[in-house]
């Protein structure tokens, strides 16, 4: 569920990137980039943690 939940909020920010407002002067361009990373080392930390739990499950 978590994992869902961060590949939505990842859609959003992609979504504002693409948003020309966020690169005038006061625009958040910054910080949206630094919350997609942040965001995107979580989730690839999870899918890991997800993959590894699976496997292990799933092994004979």
């Amino acid at each position: 569920m978590k994992i869902a939940a961060l590949e939505g909020q990842q859609k959003e920010l992609a979504a504002a990137l693409e948003d020309p407002a966020a690169y005038t002067p006061g625009g958040h361009a910054t910080a949206i980039n630094r919350d997609l990373s942040a965001l995107s080392q979580d989730l690839a930390r999870l899918t890991a943690e997800w993959e590894s739990a699976t496997a292990t499950v799933s092994a004979p």
